[in-house]
């Protein structure tokens, strides 16, 4: 009789630890999926917040570069114009070069890594600069339609971007696609002084020259063409956000998640 009393005891603890070990279990994982689905929610917060800190950057920055403009305009009297004429046929930049020291125009020079390129690179790459410049000015010959004031201001542009840092063939693709297009020396000097923000925020280059000259044959130009350029430079930096998160949490990823 006692053995029978002891057996059923044992049989009854262990349900009790069976059933506490699954009661435990499901309260482990509940708690493992709340805290999932908040970590998720805040990732989702944080981005929101990056997305929108950007665009205020960009608004802010856009309107700074705007009211200086305006300033510098509203500036410039009567008296200053045939000498600000003067110095920009003589220095043979482009309309609204002289607003300004451009970014990345150093002592030297020489684009963004020129220290850490071996002779030969440095050679290759004043030799692909001076044809692209070349291609410019045979082109002016060709076209007669082409004032030597623009064909000398595409020439500066396409010297400035390459300093900047945009690749030479891109750069010349698409002001040459710029002049065929019909656009402004201004016009030009914007879309040049667009890429080379791309560059500075390390966007693909060859996405945006197709994306630019894209829009040309489109007939976008003027402000419409720089407001897309922009939007165009933004939209890959929101998804180089987007991308490097997931590749970051793919590596913080928990390993039963991996059975998923």
């Amino acid at each position: 009789m006692n053995r029978i009393i002891r057996l059923i005891s044992l049989m009854l603890l262990s349900s009790i630890l069976i059933f506490g070990t699954m009661i435990y279990a499901q309260e482990n994982q509940n708690q493992q999926k709340k805290s999932e689905t908040s970590d998720q929610q805040k990732k989702q917060q944080k981005e929101k917040k990056d997305k929108d800190q950007y665009r205020k950057d960009k608004k802010d920055q856009q309107m700074t570069s705007d009211q200086e403009a305006q300033e510098v305009e509203e500036q410039e009297t009567t008296a200053d114009k045939p000498k600000k004429e003067k110095n920009k046929s003589k220095d043979k930049r482009p309309a609204g070069w002289d607003r300004g020291e451009k970014e990345g125009w150093d002592e030297s020079g020489a684009p963004p890594g020129w220290e850490k390129w071996d002779k030969t690179q440095q050679e290759n790459w004043e030799n692909e600069l001076d044809n692209a410049k070349k291609s410019i000015r045979n082109k002016g010959v060709r076209d007669e339609e082409l004032s030597d004031e623009k064909v000398d201001s595409a020439v500066t542009v396409i010297e400035y971007a390459a300093r900047q840092g945009v690749p030479i063939e891109e750069a010349t693709s698409v002001i040459e696609k710029g002049l065929d297009k019909g656009l402004k020396a201004k016009e030009i000097e914007h879309t040049a002084i667009a890429m080379a923000e791309g560059v500075n925020k390390n966007v693909k280059m060859n996405e945006l020259s197709k994306f630019i000259q894209q829009k040309l044959d489109e007939g976008v130009r003027g402000e419409e063409l720089s407001k897309e350029i922009n939007h165009e430079i933004e939209r890959q930096q929101v998804q180089k956000i987007s991308s490097e998160r997931q590749l970051q949490q793919k590596k913080t990823k928990r390993w039963w998640e991996f059975w998923k």
